[in-house]
């Protein structure tokens, strides 16, 4: 006769060997690997929660690269140069490094004009404070919005 134990979910007998319970279907060990129900539904839920968040943040860097784009157009008084500036910076988007780095320097830029602008209008102190936040902010919609672009 094999040995049994109680499922830990409904308490019915059950082998000792047992995966699963045949009473109330429940996995009782992940050795191979596999994932349970519930952890199953935090990482859909994580998932879904990043792609919601990717998504609304998806038109950041297309319309942060229109603005500087259509700005060097005014600057060199070219609209070949701003055409060129939107795609050269959209194709450099996609290059796993250079894109990173793309998200990188929009942001420092953005905490620099923070830096600027609270120093003018506040003081030094509060225009380092300003800078952090908006460095920070500003990547982590850099970054979500990049994500966004790779899947998409």
């Amino acid at each position: 006769m094999e040995e049994t134990k109680n499922c830990p979910y409904c308490g019915e007998e059950i082998l000792a060997t047992a995966k699963k319970c045949k009473h109330c279907s429940e996995w009782l060990e992940q050795n191979d690997g596999s994932i349970d129900n519930a952890n199953l539904q935090k990482t859909f839920r994580s998932a879904h929660e990043e792609a919601t968040w990717n998504e609304e943040n998806s038109g950041a860097l297309p319309v942060q690269i229109g603005i500087i784009a259509i700005a060097l157009g005014f600057v060199f008084k070219s609209w070949w140069v701003g055409l060129g500036v939107f795609v050269g910076l959209g194709v450099l988007l996609m290059i796993p490094y250079v894109g990173t780095l793309v998200c990188l320097l929009l942001s420092i830029m953005y905490a620099y004009i923070g830096y600027v602008a609270g120093s003018y209008l506040f003081g030094t102190s509060a225009g380092w404070v300003i800078a952090i936040l908006v460095g920070i902010g500003s990547l982590g919609i850099n970054f979500s919005s990049r994500d966004w672009l790779k899947d998409f």
